[in-house]
């Protein structure tokens, strides 16, 4: 649209008689012929409240995860968490700047968020973000406890900022304009990829050595050698079956005495018939015969 309204003022500079401007109407009915000047103001799509909550939100909920990311340089010893804090760190921190940016030029209110103010009402927090009691356990951890827990409580947030994305575009007319549409699809292009990585990082991590068998979809073999693998090793915290309400290895059955013997074998005889009912068809048959012969 503003491309065609800048055509026609461009043909109408040099005396030319510019095309029409025509804009559909609703469905069954008929379209409007626009000027120059209501064109462009047709092109100039404005952004809703809805999208201005956004923002401010979502700035909050980046700062919460530069306050996580801030705890790892202190508490993990694994490189790979180092670069994983840093990359988050840097993208975030861009990202408030630019909807910081985005907010004071249409006029709107840029919250200041101070030190420890973005996880201490929960009341206040947007999807995903940690409560205090949640910051308090990730600051005491060390170690591959820390990780364990950054990586479980990241992927949590990462997920709520995606909740907040689809909150948005729920609303009618919203993420139009150009700036937040953008933005809208980084966070869900972006912070998909990063939940698959921790994902996988979380992987590494767990204690479980069930973990990571694969499946044996293209081999019978391989997939029952690693179903009698993962009964035999006892079950991770929380694992209940009513057998074996410990966790403990689950008993093989106990085969019955009467299916010890061949089923084969017990099929036959099951089959034929026993005593006298058994000799009686025979005797009759040789009887026929010796007639014949006679």
């Amino acid at each position: 649209m503003l491309l065609g309204a800048s055509l026609v003022c461009g043909l109408a500079a040099r005396g030319e008689e510019p095309p029409p401007i025509i804009q559909p109407g609703a469905p069954g009915e008929p379209g409007r012929r626009l000027s120059a000047e209501e064109a462009s103001d047709l092109a100039g799509i404005l952004f809703t409240q809805a999208d201005v909550k956004f923002m401010q939100g979502m700035i909050r909920h980046h700062a919460q995860a530069l306050a996580m990311t801030a705890l790892v340089e202190a508490r993990s010893e694994s490189e790979d968490m180092r670069v994983l804090a840093q990359r988050i760190e840097l993208s975030q921190r861009d990202e408030i700047e630019m909807m910081e940016e985005w907010l004071r030029s249409n006029g709107q209110e840029v919250e200041v968020v101070a030190s420890g103010a973005h996880y201490g009402h929960d009341e206040a927090l947007m999807p995903g973000m940690l409560t205090a009691e949640e910051m308090s356990r990730l600051e005491a951890a060390r170690g591959v406890e820390f990780d364990r827990l950054f990586l479980e409580l990241m992927i949590a947030h990462h997920r709520g900022a995606l909740v907040m994305v689809e909150d948005l575009l729920s609303n009618e007319g919203a993420a139009q304009e150009s700036t937040v549409f953008a933005f809208t699809s980084d966070v869900t292009a972006d912070q998909s990829m990063e939940i698959d990585r921790m994902a996988a990082m979380l992987t590494g991590l767990s204690t479980d050595p069930r973990v990571g068998l694969d499946s044996g979809f293209r081999d019978a073999g391989e997939a029952a050698l690693h179903l009698e693998l993962v009964a035999s090793l006892p079950k991770p915290a929380g694992f209940f079956a009513p057998d074996s309400p410990a966790g403990l290895p689950i008993p093989p059955e106990k085969k019955d005495e009467e299916t010890d013997e061949d089923p084969y074998q017990a099929s036959e005889a099951a089959a034929e018939p026993d005593g006298e009912e058994a000799k009686e068809p025979v005797k009759g048959v040789t009887e026929e015969m010796e007639k014949r012969k006679e």
